[in-house]
């Protein structure tokens, strides 16, 4: 039985019902496709990629998308492959126009011993 959680990913609040909700038990999936500044990204990645058991699935949007101001999933890449086994999947655009930026998916295979929450981000 899901249980939705509603709340800025980044607020203490929402992390702490997300974990209440889990009642202890590890995330199979996560879908990481919220703020996609550099920061925001980075966080929400060392915030809820400890909820993922070994052997789970962590996947972020847009990682390919360079040309648009608005999204620097992109400039994590580089951190996470260095850390964890990767799979870049790149597709065409979600969207019907040719104008929109090529889109795709990051896939991260975390063993549960190398997500370690990072010290500055508290």
């Amino acid at each position: 039985n899901a249980v939705p959680v509603f709340g800025r990913s980044q607020d203490p609040v929402t992390w702490h019902e997300v974990k209440n909700v889990l009642s202890g038990r590890a995330i199979d999936f996560l879908y990481i496709d919220g703020d996609h500044l550099f920061e925001p990204a980075r966080r929400d990645f060392y915030l809820y990629g400890p909820l993922v058991r070994t052997g789970g699935l962590i996947v972020m949007d847009d990682p390919v998308t360079a040309h648009n101001p608005t999204i620097e999933v992109y400039r994590l890449i580089p951190e996470l492959r260095i850390r964890h086994r990767t799979k870049l999947i790149s597709g065409g655009n979600d969207y019907a126009s040719s104008v929109q930026p090529p889109s795709g998916k990051l896939i991260v295979y975390p063993p549960a011993s190398c997500i370690a929450r990072d010290a500055s981000l508290g």
